[in-house]
């Protein structure tokens, strides 16, 4: 079975503050998920950065098994974001859905 998202090693900075220190998790198809921690922990991080609101110094996400690890910016790599209108649109709102 394949995973719906999976974060590798994710390593996120914001200035010399280093955030992330090499995350890792699955997350299955239909399997809840919590992310739990003090202020100051890392949950919003860890979301902005699978979500490529801030891009991982690095690190790899496969959201349905294509990367959507973020591009530099100014480059155009192909990458998926799980916050792309066709992804959230048919996929993130109902991840049972099949692949538009």
């Amino acid at each position: 079975m394949n995973n719906l998202l999976e974060v590798r090693s994710l390593h996120t900075l914001y200035g010399d503050s280093h955030i992330l220190h090499g995350i890792s998790f699955d997350i299955a198809p239909g399997q809840a998920v919590s992310l739990m921690g003090r202020n100051g922990m890392g949950k919003t991080t860890t979301l902005k950065s699978i979500l490529g609101v801030v891009t991982p110094r690095s690190g790899q996400v496969r959201f349905q098994g294509k990367s959507s690890t973020p591009c530099p910016p100014g480059s155009a790599c192909g990458a998926i974001s799980p916050m792309s209108p066709k992804v959230a649109a048919c996929s993130t709102i109902c991840p049972c859905a099949s692949t538009c």
